[in-house]
């Protein structure tokens, strides 16, 4: 009788043990493959990206729909829970980052981002004036590319530098990846100034907006005061 108790007893908790181990596999095959079907979609948006960007054009849209495909990349990394797929993001983030360093490179003058075809034969304040003149035809590549959103892109490949510098000092990729210093978003980064001297034609672009921005607001106001006197 104790015997066949035992043995009912030991049955139900292989059967129980089975069960659970059934359950757990399960359950971390989905994991994995929910953690795969994000790595996959971060790769197809690096890969969108850099194909615009490889164009070399400068159409504003352009340049926004790849900013803007790097930015949902960043956005997804939450979504890799396999510590594989967090190195492989980690080895494609920097790749990909490095990549887009070449292409800026090509760029020759800080104008070309005014969205103008023939910037190189106009001024900056022409470029600028034309780019928010409201008359202007919507002729997508005469609109300039948005300051804000290539400071995006700037915050993109500065993360980037700091997680090379992490592996190169012996920090295996899934740890750079589970760092606060990775894991903080694009939104909140601050920009070094080694990558400020390695875009140095983006920066002079910001720049040159900010400046011309004040210039322009001087001007509304000057003008503003001399309908003020009139009245």
């Amino acid at each position: 009788m104790a015997i066949g108790v035992w043995v009912s007893v030991g049955g139900g908790f292989i059967t129980m043990l089975g069960l659970l181990t059934t359950w757990c596999m399960a359950y971390f095959d989905k994991r994995y493959r929910k953690s795969l079907f994000y790595l996959e979609k971060t790769t197809n948006y690096f890969s969108k990206a850099i194909a615009i960007l490889s164009e070399c054009k400068n159409n504003n849209v352009k340049w926004h729909q790849a900013i803007n495909a790097l930015r949902e990349a960043d956005k997804l990394k939450s979504s890799l829970t396999d510590n594989a797929h967090q190195s492989i993001y980690v080895a494609d983030y920097i790749d990909r980052a490095y990549q887009i360093v070449d292409i800026i490179k090509k760029i020759d003058d800080f104008r070309f981002f005014y969205g103008v075809t023939d910037y190189r034969d106009k001024s900056a304040l022409t470029l600028y004036q034309e780019s928010k003149s409201p008359t202007l035809s919507l002729d997508w590549p005469n609109y300039k590319v948005s300051p804000e959103e290539l400071l995006c892109l700037c915050k993109f490949v500065d993360k980037a530098n700091g997680a090379h510098n992490m592996k190169s000092r012996g920090v295996a990729s899934e740890n750079v990846f589970k760092s606060d210093y990775f894991r903080e978003p694009l939104s909140d980064w601050d920009i070094s100034e080694f990558t400020k001297i390695s875009l140095k034609v983006v920066f002079s672009y910001i720049k040159n907006v900010e400046e011309n921005n004040e210039v322009a607001e001087r001007e509304w106001m000057r003008q503003a005061e001399i309908l003020e006197r009139e009245n």
